[in-house]
C-alpha cells in the first residue's frame, strides 16, 4: 500500500503543534493594586434593592418613578423606620434590633 504524502504531512503537523504551543512560557498577569473603599456614609447609602421593589410593583401591573427611591421617597421612609428601631432597641438595654423594635 501506498502511503499519501497529504496525510503524512497533516499528522506531523499536528503532532508538533502541540509541542510549540507547549514552548510558550507563562505570563502571569499583575494583580491590580487593592484600594481600600471608604465605607459609604449611612445617609447617602441606599438600602433599597431598587431591582426587586420594581419587580413587586410591576407584578401588580404597575410601573415604577426614579423619584420612588430618592431620599424623600422610599428609601428616606425606610431609614426614618430603621432610626426609630434603633433608638427603641437602645432604649430598651439592646444592642440587637429586633422585630418588635419596628
Amino acid at each position: 500500500m501506498a502511503e499519501n504524502p497529504e496525510t503524512k504531512e497533516s499528522s506531523t503537523v499536528a503532532a508538533a503543534a502541540p509541542a510549540v504551543a507547549a514552548a510558550k512560557p507563562a505570563v502571569a498577569k499583575p494583580a491590580a493594586p487593592k484600594v481600600a473603599k471608604e465605607p459609604a456614609s449611612s445617609d447617602s447609602k441606599s438600602l433599597v434593592v431598587k431591582n426587586a421593589v420594581g419587580e413587586y410593583i410591576r407584578a401588580k401591573g404597575l410601573k415604577v418613578s426614579s423619584d420612588l427611591y430618592e431620599e424623600d421617597g422610599f428609601n428616606g421612609v425606610l431609614k426614618g423606620i430603621l432610626d426609630a428601631a434603633c433608638k427603641r432597641c437602645e432604649n430598651n438595654g439592646r444592642k440587637t434590633v429586633m422585630k418588635q423594635d419596628l
